[in-house]
């Protein structure tokens, strides 16, 4: 399992958008309802897996197909099985080939306290 640590970049009229420091993962799109139920607020720990088994509970955990590949990263849209709250995920190869991920991939959002250096408050909306 990967962990990346995300930071708030801009709000657009419905979704808040956050981004990772090294561009590992693209821009991730969280929509405002999301955001309030899960108590974000600046930051964001999003974990990367090969199957939701592997992700620890809580939080928003769902499961991601290919979408479409590019030259340096893949993009990834949500399962129809799964809530459809996030859209599409751009993740590099590189973290890719050393998750081993071959066709699917999970993912966990949860709220970051950097005061604490852990993870905040968890709510588990995805089965």
């Amino acid at each position: 399992m990967y962990s990346f640590y995300m930071r708030y970049c801009k709000k657009t009229p419905n979704k808040t958008v956050f981004t990772e420091g090294m561009n590992r993962i693209g821009r991730i799109y969280i929509p405002h309802q999301l955001k309030n139920r899960l108590g974000i607020v600046d930051e964001i720990l999003v974990q990367l897996d090969t199957d939701k088994k592997y992700l620890p509970p809580g939080g928003y955990i769902t499961s991601l197909k290919i979408n479409k590949e590019y030259d340096a990263c893949v993009r990834f849209s949500e399962n129809l099985n799964e809530l459809g709250e996030i859209g599409y995920v751009y993740v590099r190869r590189e973290v890719l080939d050393a998750l081993g991920v071959d066709n699917q991939l999970a993912m966990r959002i949860v709220p970051y306290d950097i005061t604490r250096q852990k993870e905040g408050a968890l709510i588990e909306t995805a089965g």
